[in-house]
């Protein structure tokens, strides 16, 4: 993983953030491995970001924070599908994240790595990373 690829990746997270109605609330982006996540560095190119707001190619799993503006005190993990192919990102994980962070609760939505990019490593990883981040 360059910077190059980094770069492009938070460029498309801001802007499907700010399609998305995102402003709401505070936002911070966690990468789930220091460096090249286990098992390579999945696809090469940049992320895609599809005109309905589905990403794929995803090659540096990431949480993105969304935190409400009255928290309280717990966290939610959201994971959207796609089928295998994508992650729904405008049709699910967005609109599921404004849903909990209305209610307090702070979401970390996943942009993962689909089957065929070394996504089993960063499963146990996000897990161990939200241990204790919910306050």
């Amino acid at each position: 993983m360059n910077r190059r690829h980094f770069l492009l990746f938070s460029a498309a997270a801001l802007l499907a953030a700010r399609r998305a109605g995102a402003g709401e609330g505070q936002q911070e982006i966690l990468n789930l491995w220091p460096g090249v996540a286990p098992g390579g560095g999945g696809p090469g190119g940049a992320v895609r970001l599809s005109a309905r707001g589905a990403l794929s190619q995803i090659a540096r799993p990431q949480l993105t924070v969304w935190r409400p503006a009255v928290p309280n005190g717990h966290g939610v993990l959201v994971a959207a599908g796609g089928g295998y192919r994508r992650i729904e990102m405008a049709m699910e994980a967005w609109p599921a994240a404004r849903w909990l962070t209305a209610r307090g609760y702070t979401a970390y939505v996943l942009s993962y790595r689909l089957p065929g990019e070394g996504w089993a490593a960063g499963a146990w990883r996000r897990c161990r990373m939200l241990s204790g981040r919910c306050a």
